[in-house]
């Protein structure tokens, strides 16, 4: 049986759900992301050359990671040295 978003929707929004349930469904998708976050993490090391687009500059970024922290990776850009914060799970390989 495939369940789309709106029986998800649906099944939150019921006001006969309980707190203990609706703490469940939090918990279990914060696991999810933390796992996602890990799984991200796992190939990443100081030194290596990662891109990501940034939506803030509207390119394709490139750089070295500087450090690697429980949430995000601190990265130098190539060519101008400007530092950024960026999620692992944004990061690719670069060559």
């Amino acid at each position: 049986m495939a369940t789309t978003l709106q029986d998800v929707l649906s099944f939150i929004r019921n006001p006969e759900l309980d707190l203990d349930d609706r703490q469940a469904i939090v918990d279990t998708l914060n696991r999810q992301q933390r796992d996602r976050r890990a799984d991200a993490k796992a190939g990443l090391r100081r030194g290596m050359k990662v891109s990501w687009f940034s939506n803030r500059v509207g390119r394709q970024v490139t750089g070295h990671i500087t450090k690697v922290n429980r949430v995000n990776c601190d990265v130098t850009e190539d060519g101008n040295m400007m530092k950024w914060r960026v999620s692992p799970q944004l990061l690719t390989a670069a060559e």
